[in-house]
């Protein structure tokens, strides 16, 4: 599991969040689920009474990647969104509507 997506993990069970901004990202629930069970096995995350709670060594890696990559208040939950990324033109370019 990389980075990025451990994190949002973090995030999902330190904030009691639903799992949508992972499937939004293109997993299935079986997927987060065995992202869950990695967690815990790295011991990021603990199952207690049919919850997830955040570990020490979770808690840590969680500040040290916001810290490593700047990001601040809402940053950390908002995903760039690549394919709404608008591609700038050229002075003289003339753009027309898709087919709808």
């Amino acid at each position: 599991m990389d980075h990025k997506t451990l994190a949002y993990l973090l995030r999902i069970v330190k904030n009691n969040s639903d799992i949508s901004l992972l499937t939004d990202l293109g997993y299935y629930y079986s997927q987060v689920i065995l992202l869950l069970s990695e967690a815990v096995e790295n011991n990021y995350l603990t199952r207690e009474n049919l919850s997830y709670r955040l570990t020490e060594k979770g808690a840590k890696f969680l500040l040290s990647y916001s810290e490593q990559n700047n990001e601040k208040g809402i940053e950390r939950w908002v995903l760039p969104q690549t394919n709404k990324m608008v591609i700038s033109c050229g002075k003289y370019d003339i753009i027309l509507p898709g087919k709808m």
